[in-house]
């Protein structure tokens, strides 16, 4: 016999000046980021259908940046389609997600992003898409083992930038300009 189900609905929710601490062991080393909830708004909860509705969140990261985000959800089965504004946001405190680069320091960076992003599947089949456009600034990163500099620039931007990933499906990848502004970079061939 299966318990009856909760049905619960919401028509708004609103929450402001909320911080969040995040401590992720799943890295080495471990990471720690905290977020600050500067306003969420949330309208039309409900747990009919898969818990579905729809939120405008604004949010500072500690370490730098900014992001302004809404979008339409639904959690089962997952599908967010969601327009999001980061700007800002520093790259250092991330680096610990880049595992395949062990011997590159990143000194500093900032991405700011602006464009639409989906989320939609089950398990190993949820597929992510973005359109829009990307930007990183005064990106320094270095050598560790000859302690030189690898890769300095005062900004990278592209537009028309289209992407579409699934696991065990081939990375699909579009940007239509590139823009360089003061690079340098070192290159060591053996």
């Amino acid at each position: 016999e299966h318990p009856t189900k909760w049905s619960v609905a919401v028509s708004k929710l609103a929450l402001a000046g909320y911080a969040i601490t995040v401590q992720d062991g799943a890295v080495k080393p471990a990471a720690r980021h905290r977020v600050v909830l500067t306003s969420l708004d949330a309208s039309d909860l409900s747990s009919d259908q898969g818990f579905k509705g729809s939120a405008i969140a604004k949010v500072r990261l500690d370490g730098g940046g900014t992001l302004d985000a809404s979008s339409k959800f639904t959690l089962d089965p997952l599908r967010v389609d969601a327009t999001r504004d980061a700007r800002s946001i520093e790259l250092v405190p991330f680096r610990a997600y880049v595992s395949e680069f062990p011997a590159v320091a990143l000194k500093s960076g900032s991405l700011s992003a602006q464009g639409t992003v989906s989320l939609a599947g089950e398990g190993d089949a949820i597929r992510v898409a973005y359109a829009g456009s990307a930007r990183v600034d005064h990106l320094a990163a270095l050598d560790t083992i000859d302690k030189e500099e690898l890769l300095d620039w005062k900004s990278v931007s592209s537009r028309g930038v289209k992407l579409d990933c699934q696991r065990g499906a081939p990375l699909d990848l579009l940007v239509k300009d590139i823009a360089v502004d003061g690079a340098y970079s070192r290159i060591v061939v053996t």
